[in-house]
């Protein structure tokens, strides 16, 4: 803890994968295809 202090700041990153969208699709409920096939979304 002593790495902590007023003004300190600190980044995290993530690249969103298809399977990321999927799981997301499926707990959220909303499996529009346009969201997750490329083709229909054309």
């Amino acid at each position: 803890m002593s790495d902590l202090y007023v003004g300190a700041t600190a980044s995290w990153s993530k690249t969103i994968t298809s399977a990321d969208v999927r799981a997301f699709a499926a707990l959220s409920g909303d499996e529009n295809p346009l969201h997750l096939d490329e083709a229909f979304a054309r």
